[in-house]
């Protein structure tokens, strides 16, 4: 029997870099974060690794929301190219973390303030079939959130970024 909670990631494990994750619970999907990777040196004629958005075509009419817990580039980069596979689907960041993602989308014209919902560290909200509740983490950004998706077929914790700070 599948179970009715389902992680699925798409890059960022065991990594820095294209940090992207699909939680789903009984077929209705999340994301969390969706970045990219900077190539390295070697890998002539590439400047950035996106996760495989063949995947994104796929699920798409699955996925209620986007959640984002911090604005670095390898968590809000690849929002440019997964959001016109997203019609209308709601976003949901922290308020510094939204200012960087309307810079970003306002690159490639695709900035919409109405998309993007802000929510607080300390918050609970509704994304999805889940109740996402912010934590404050520490990271080397302002703004930085753990969270956890609350359903009746379990939670969920996604830390995000984080360090301990001495």
């Amino acid at each position: 029997m599948e179970s009715p909670l389902q992680i699925l990631p798409l890059g960022g494990v065991g990594r820095i870099g294209m940090n992207c994750m699909l939680i789903g619970n009984r077929d209705r999907w999340v994301v969390v974060d969706c970045g990219i990777q900077f190539a390295a040196d070697w890998e002539i004629g590439a400047e950035k690794k996106l996760v495989d958005l063949k995947a994104f075509a796929e699920i798409a009419p699955k996925i209620e929301a986007v959640v984002i817990t911090h604005g670095h580039e390898d968590h809000i980069g690849g929002l440019p190219y997964i959001l016109p596979f997203l019609d209308g689907v709601p976003v949901f960041a922290t308020p510094f973390t939204k200012q960087l993602i309307a810079h970003r989308l306002g690159e490639y014209q695709l900035w919409d303030g109405d998309r993007v919902t802000t929510y607080e560290a300390g918050e609970t909200f509704g994304a999805g079939p889940f109740e996402v509740e912010a934590i404050r983490v520490t990271h080397s950004i302002p703004d930085c959130v753990a969270v956890v998706l609350r359903s009746p077929d379990g939670n969920i914790l996604h830390t995000g970024d984080w360090k301990i700070d001495r």
